[in-house]
């Protein structure tokens, strides 16, 4: 079974195999990939939540934190943008 980040390598491969530069090309695609979704998911399969100044923080492997309404929203707008262009890669292919 392949993980997140092997998908995400192979989707890379594909880029650059079949020359594909848009929406993504393959080091633009796995870095901004690897930043906005495989981390943020790696940070929070691992925090634990605990209480500072009557806010609910998270301690992940990188530090504490807090995940505001902003924090959710642009978390859901990288998801989204990542999903339109692996809509957008399998047209393509």
């Amino acid at each position: 079974m392949l993980d997140s980040s092997k998908k995400m390598l192979a989707v890379g491969k594909i880029l650059e195999i079949l020359k594909i530069e848009t929406p993504v090309n393959n080091k633009s695609f796995i870095g901004e990939y690897t930043r906005e979704v495989i981390n943020m998911r790696n940070n929070l399969a691992h925090a634990e939540e605990k209480k500072k100044n009557g806010k609910i923080v998270l301690v992940t492997k990188n530090g504490e934190e807090e995940f505001s309404s902003e924090k959710c929203i642009d978390i859901r707008l990288n998801l989204k943008k990542h999903f339109g262009y692996l809509e957008k890669i399998l047209e393509l292919i």
